[in-house]
């Protein structure tokens, strides 16, 4: 498996400040999110200079502001430009979406139960995809270039490439796939991630 961390939206709710910087539970949200890099072979964020970390690839779509779907292309193009595994997985997170590494096991198990998808996403109470995915790396590169067919992928919706991809719904029972959007979220997100921390 490859990560990617889309970190380079804009935080208009939260001042313009750079969500992936942001502190919860003691720790900036990247680096909760980046907890998943255990579990990956390759490691890319796309954002900003001043997010990089030790031992993973910062990067940004050119030019930058394209919105989450130009950034994962731009990730997907520097891994295949390393290494190209059309059989290999891709998990795209979100910067401001710190749980996220705990649902990347039911995302695995529920593509395991469908091996002709291609791949499995936590949804919301009302069906709608969230940032928190776990992608085939050929389909995904298929759908990634029909959209650039189209109109391109810088300002393209996560929603218009969700439709060019066969996932399985995962529905996000525990709140894995909450967001920072406010700073009201912030709080919320706090909380919960030193309940899961007092949980182990």
């Amino acid at each position: 498996m490859d990560l990617v961390v889309l970190a380079g939206g804009a935080a208009r709710r939260l001042g313009g400040v750079a969500k992936g910087e942001v502190h919860v539970a003691g720790r900036a949200m990247l680096d909760h999110v980046l907890d998943a890099a255990g579990q990956a072979q390759r490691v890319v964020v796309v954002g900003p200079d001043e997010l990089a970390r030790p031992g993973t690839t910062t990067l940004m779509e050119h030019p930058p502001g394209g919105g989450p779907v130009a950034g994962i292309e731009a990730a997907l193009r520097h891994l295949e430009s390393e290494a190209p595994s059309p059989d290999g997985l891709v998990a795209v997170l979100a910067c401001d979406v710190p749980r996220s590494p705990r649902a990347l096991a039911g995302l695995r198990r529920a593509l395991g139960a469908r091996p002709e998808a291609d791949g499995a996403h936590l949804t919301d109470h009302e069906g709608r995809s969230q940032l928190v995915m776990l992608l085939r790396a050929a389909p995904l590169r298929s759908a990634l270039d029909r959209l650039g067919a189209e109109r391109g992928t810088w300002g393209c919706s996560v929603r218009r490439l969700v439709a060019e991809l066969d996932l399985v719904d995962v529905a996000d029972e525990h709140g894995y796939g909450r967001d920072a959007d406010t700073w009201d979220d912030v709080e919320v997100l706090d909380a919960l991630l030193e309940e899961d921390r007092g949980h182990g």
